[in-house]
């Protein structure tokens, strides 16, 4: 198919050089080859949309289930250009890497807007707080989220970038993985197959687990009582899900190893300790889940207070270099013509649609949403730098930063403020990568703008409905979709305006402070050089407690398999001195645990379609 009409304008090249580098002819030719080469073609918006379609589909079963979101960039990399090389021979031209790079970046924005759009922590706290927001506030209320973060990456992008060249890890590697497999085309196809594979197996489990016919067990439990509670109702035992085994691979031992010892503290432990003390009367899942959230909502804030106070002042240099970065940026030349009025323009009218959606879909107040809008301009700048120099966006954290400010608010104001701050920060890190990638690539900066407009339109077209069938057909907070973050933040807003009173009659606040000690020394353990490799993640723990534990044992049962895989690869080739390097055994289980991650959550949502429209 042939270009689409959009061709480079305005100051682009200065975007595709190092700051202050001499230029040379080798340079220029490859500038020039790369403005040559097609690059926002229909083919690639097209396939690009379609697997950040299901990328986004699939990321909002997964949040709800398990808090995990896959960026979605090396997947949707592999799987673009394993469709083109599968029909290489009907084409008029090869799939290029330009092309390549247009389609990871339409769905990579795609598939991070459950998250822009809060679908995976702040709509469903406020729903489980009885709050039912409607599906067109929902939709305005993330669209203009997601300009705003998009707002802020264009500002930034010069400097961070071009200016101080910040390596953004994730958005680094997409490049080298876009460029690896135009170069060595059998490998690539090798790999995206055995993810397709793996894909298919997945979703085959998924299907005789939760379809028809039903031939497996949705949950093995141990046959085992405690304080003559069934393991049934403590949820002991393994579920039966490649998801969770590819998650364990994904975070890795540690991190696993921590739901574990989480899942086992809180559900062998603490539930029935609770349950004599009468803290627990009715043993259900929902009235366990809302004793256990208090401990775990005490690690989970020990985790984000923690790392601030012991790193304070790298967080206030970060600050003001977030704070220099914007000033820099708005003084600084548009890269393209007419992105300053754009920028302008979105300036102008993000807020008031956010104040007005605010108000007339949430009834919140305008102000505090004006308040959290300003917040989110600082702060994503804060996400923004974090990302570039460590690969992590702190978005969760200053979303809970937020939350907690704007507490005396109620627990209204408190939600949706802190949803404004870690939305925009999750688009603003997002569009930083796919920039930091096209950049290593040459690629043109008006067309990864439109890619990215054109990917969080398809996701907020597909995330809201996923979300509304999911949810009609699991419920939130059950056994089947947890909800963990969303119990988080509706815990953490009760907790700060005024349900404290409350809660110290059944053990909450105890258990909250207990927890929180807890989980401060495990965040100091973890800086320490003797002590970080054994300290559990107070995280992860976090997580732990409020998942079901068949949940987080197979994630750990997925993560010890990765180990022992990959030992066993490391010791075949270094005793035949020949076999499989080390970047290709961790690109072997990375697509091992891409595709059951995929299968299993998309197959997830078509189960829920089905059994939504009577057919299941």
């Amino acid at each position: 198919m042939a270009a689409l009409p959009f061709r480079f304008t305005g100051d682009e090249e200065s975007l595709t050089k190092p700051a202050n580098a001499a230029p040379s002819d080798g340079a220029a030719e490859a500038y020039a080859a790369a403005k040559a080469a097609p690059e926002l073609t229909v083919r690639a918006l097209v396939v690009g949309a379609g697997i950040g379609a299901l990328l986004a589909a699939g990321n909002v079963y997964t949040s709800l289930k398990t808090t995990f979101v896959d960026g979605g960039a090396l997947t949707a990399t592999l799987l673009s250009f394993a469709i083109f090389a599968t029909f290489r021979r009907f084409l008029r031209r090869p799939f290029g890497p330009l092309e390549n790079n247009i389609a990871q970046t339409v769905s990579a924005s795609a598939a991070v807007m459950s998250w822009v759009l809060g679908l995976m922590a702040p709509i469903p706290a406020l729903e489980l707080m009885g709050y039912h927001p409607g599906l067109w506030s929902i939709g305005f209320w993330g669209g203009t989220i997601a300009l705003i973060g998009l707002m802020i990456a264009l500002v930034l992008r010069r400097k961070l970038i071009d200016e101080d060249n910040l390596p953004f890890p994730s958005g680094t590697a997409t490049a080298v993985l876009i460029e690896a497999i135009h170069a060595d085309e059998q490998a690539a196809v090798r790999r995206a197959r055995l993810m397709m594979l793996a894909g298919f197996v997945a979703a085959a489990l998924t299907w005789f687990r939760d379809g028809k016919p039903s031939l497996l067990p949705a949950v093995v439990y141990l046959p085992i009582a405690i304080a003559s509670i069934p393991a049934s109702t403590l949820t002991l035992g393994c579920v039966l899900s490649p998801m969770m085994g590819a998650i364990g691979v994904i975070v890795g031992l540690r991190n696993a190893l921590s739901l574990v010892g989480g899942g086992v503290v809180a559900w062998a432990v603490l539930v029935p300790v609770a349950h004599g003390l009468g803290w627990i009367p009715n043993l259900t899942y929902p009235d366990m889940t809302s004793w256990l959230v208090w401990p775990a909502l005490g690690l989970l804030l020990s985790s984000t207070i923690m790392p601030g106070l012991l790193g304070l002042r790298g967080f206030l240099r970060m600050l003001r270099r977030s704070l220099r970065d914007a000033g820099t940026a708005l003084r600084s030349k548009a890269p393209i013509k007419g992105l300053r009025a754009v920028a302008w323009v979105v300036a102008l009218f993000s807020p008031i649609t956010l104040a007005t959606v605010g108000w007339l879909g949430f009834d919140c107040p305008p102000i505090y949403l004006l308040v959290a809008f300003v917040a989110a301009l600082v702060l994503g700048g804060v996400s923004a730098r974090a990302a570039g120099e460590t690969d992590i966006a702190p978005v969760g954290s200053m979303g809970t930063l937020v939350q907690l400010i704007s507490a005396a608010g109620g627990p209204l104001v408190s939600i949706l403020s802190g949803a404004v701050v870690s939305g925009s920060s999750s688009a603003t890190a997002q569009a930083l990568w796919s920039f930091r990638a096209g950049k290593n690539l040459r690629a043109s900066v008006s067309s990864q703008i439109l890619a990215q407009v054109l990917g969080s339109a398809v996701g907020l077209a597909v995330v809201i409905p996923t979300y509304v069938i999911i949810t009609r057909v699991y419920g939130l907070g059950s056994e089947q979709m947890p909800a963990v973050s969303a119990m988080s933040w509706k815990a953490t807003s009760q907790a700060l305006t005024g349900g404290l009173a409350a809660a110290t009659s059944a053990g909450h606040m105890l258990s909250a402070c207990i927890a929180f000690g807890v989980g401060a020394v495990f965040t100091v353990a973890s800086r320490h050089k003797t002590l970080q490799r054994f300290a559990p993640s107070a995280t992860a723990v976090g997580i732990g407690l409020l998942s079901p534990a068949s949940l987080s044992v197979c994630a750990g049962i997925g993560a010890i398999a990765a180990v022992l895989i990959r030992r066993h690869l490391m010791k075949s080739r270094s005793s035949t001195n020949v076999g499989t390097p080390v970047d290709d055994i961790d690109g072997f289980l990375g697509a091992l645990a891409a595709g059951a991650l995929a299968g299993e959550s998309i197959l997830g949502v078509v189960v829920a379609i089905l059994a939504a429209t009577g057919i299941l």
